[in-house]
This record gives C-alpha cells, structure tokens and sequence, in this order.
C-alpha cells in the first residue's frame, strides 16, 4: 500500500489522516482490497445507453466518460462510505476541546435512516464512475449534498510525467481550492497527486477542480455525494 503524504498540517488516527490545507477540513484513507475489486469490476459493465451520467457533471469528458452504479452497488458499498464519514467525525471531534466538540458533532451530524431525527438522515443519493482520457478535464466546482467523495481505482503514473510548456505541472492532479489569496502566505490551492485506492471525503461546497493530462491513458475514478434526506415524522 501506498503512503500518503502531505506538507499540511493532519491529524492522524490509525492509517488515516483529517487534512487541513487552509479552512474546511479533508478526510484521506485508502479503500480495502474488496471494495477496490467491486467498484473497479461493476464499473466495467456499466454502459453509456443504461447508465450515461455525463450529462450531469461539469467535467469535460470528451473522450472519456461517466457512468452511474447500479442501484445495488450503492446499497451495497454504503455502508463502508458511511464508517468512514464517521472517522471523518471521530478524528475531528476527538481534538477539540470540550465545547468545540458538542457543537461540531451536532453540525457534522450523521444519522441513519433508522435514527428518525427531527432534522432527517444521510444517505448516499449518488455514486458515479469516471473513465478520464487523454485532454479530459473537470473545471473548478462543487457538489450537491453534505458531503463528497472520491475514490482513485486505476491511476497510471505516466499521467504525471507529460506536462505543457508553463509554470504549472499539475497534469492529472486534483486541487482542492479555498478562499482567496490576497498575499504570499495565503495558501488557497492544495494540490495531489492521486495513486489507486486513494480516498478523500470533503464538505460537498468545497470548491476542486482535475487538471487534463496528455498521454493516452485511461484514469478511473469513483465520486459520490450525501445528502441530508427529511424525515417524514
């Protein structure tokens, strides 16, 4: 496996890391063996005339393209993607001080459709697979929802190597984007270079954007969302 690495500040818990490159906090961890096989397998038989989803992105995929899971895949990988929004929680909760703590576990609050609360539950309302290929690209933008995912299956390192003739070598990578720089020691972008069985979680409002690479590769990713669903009570 992979290790991550970062220049930000993190917390770390077991194997996995809460990133804070400037405001909102990102979740990282890697998916298990068994959840890599079924998302990379079941995305291989999805099909643009069933399960088209480009239409609904804003990523440019001229090439490339983007598929939605059956309905039995998300029931089926839901609840992985729920624990680890909870150790999302539990690392964040677990390093504020006493206040902090209360306050951030109602905000960050994730029910089950089982717990009735009077403000609803959270449900994975989206998982989508995206083949990039060569020129494709996903401009800046945000999410639907509460929070956002997104999971690499297949990343070939070659993507990094071909870059355009600027000061920016960014090919293939994902940057999260916050706030607005107005001096030097304003960080607003964080950048990474994506490796297969990489996972983040974010606030779905968080801003982020996949630059295009130039080689003749396929890049496979998975995203999804969770919405806050209202109970009928």
């Amino acid at each position: 496996m992979q290790t991550f690495e970062t220049d930000v500040p993190c917390w770390n818990k077991g194997s996995d890391n809460l990133i804070f490159p400037f405001g909102p906090p990102i979740f990282q961890t890697h998916i298990p063996d068994d959840i890599h096989f079924k998302l990379l397998s079941e995305a291989q038989k999805l099909n643009k005339e069933d399960d088209n989803w480009n239409p609904k992105l804003a990523g440019q995929l001229y090439t490339g393209r983007s598929y939605q899971y059956k309905r039995e895949t998300r029931d089926e990988v839901e609840p992985y993607l729920r624990a680890q929004l909870e150790s999302f929680a539990n690392i964040y909760i677990d390093n504020q001080p006493d206040k902090a703590r209360a306050d951030f576990s109602k905000v960050i609050q994730i029910p089950q459709r089982e717990d009735k609360t009077k403000d609803g539950f959270l449900e994975l309302n989206s998982l989508w697979v995206n083949f990039q290929k060569k020129n494709d690209y996903n401009p800046l933008h945000t999410h639907e929802g509460k929070f956002s995912f997104v999971i690499y299956l297949k990343v070939p390192e070659n993507i990094f190597k071909t870059n355009t003739d600027s000061n920016t070598k960014n090919a293939g990578k994902i940057s999260f984007v916050y706030g607005q720089g107005t001096s030097d020691f304003d960080r607003t972008h964080y950048i990474v270079t994506p490796y297969d069985k990489l996972m983040f979680i974010f606030p779905a409002s968080l801003h982020h954007e996949v630059a295009p690479f130039w080689v003749d590769e396929t890049r496979i990713s998975v995203s999804g969302n969770f919405q806050l669903v209202p109970n009928d009570i």
